[in-house]
């Protein structure tokens, strides 16, 4: 299978319009990463940080400005590394759409530190992140904002066992790590959100 380089998937300019789900007044990290994985499905990492929240209207620029929500990091299972930025353009909130479905799942009792799920079926990145932040913060009421998401490619499988390590305090920051199949696959640190 050929891949097209990471550079031409993404367009100096290129205008983005993320949707509003559910009671958020902020367009949700998790649709920059599906975003990511529908233009290059086969990366080999991910980073994500998040400098301000992400306007409903953005676009792709090359170059750091003061509009600047996200900087990307991609480095593609083949070819060179990109670096770009999601730039906010304008906030109009859209039409407020409802929360997706989750990815069929199983959650596990939780032991020694984890939050364990099985999740059933083949999923990207995106939706198996939003199983195990939707769980995790319905089963401790804590609600979260992401400041970085670091994501490694890992071979998909019809099961899996994903793992969310309880959050500790790192600099200040809320990090964490969740595995799949055992091995490491994503780091975030986050800020406590108000409500």
């Amino acid at each position: 299978m050929n891949e097209a380089p990471a550079t031409r998937l993404f367009v100096e300019g290129e205008q983005l319009a993320f949707p509003r789900i559910g009671h958020r007044r902020y367009v949700r990290g998790l649709d920059v990463v599906a975003l990511i994985e529908r233009r290059c499905p086969y990366f080999a990492r991910l980073g994500l940080k998040f400098l301000r929240p992400i306007a409903n209207h953005a676009a792709i620029s090359f170059r750091r400005g003061h509009a600047t929500a996200v900087a990307v990091s991609l480095a593609p299972r083949h070819g060179a590394p990109v670096d770009f930025f999601v730039t906010n353009l304008e906030n109009a909130l859209p039409p407020v759409e409802s929360e997706p479905a989750l990815a069929s799942h199983v959650a596990l009792p939780g032991c020694a530190g984890y939050h364990r799920y099985l999740v059933l079926g083949r999923h990207g990145h995106s939706e198996i992140l939003a199983v195990v932040f939707n769980r995790y913060q319905a089963a401790t009421g804590r609600r979260f904002l992401l400041r970085t998401l670091h994501l490694e490619r890992r071979p998909a499988a019809a099961v899996e066992l994903v793992s969310l390590k309880k959050p500790g305090t790192e600099h200040g920051l809320t990090t964490c790590s969740i595995t799949r199949q055992g091995r490491p696959w994503c780091r975030i640190e986050m800020i406590e959100a108000d409500g």
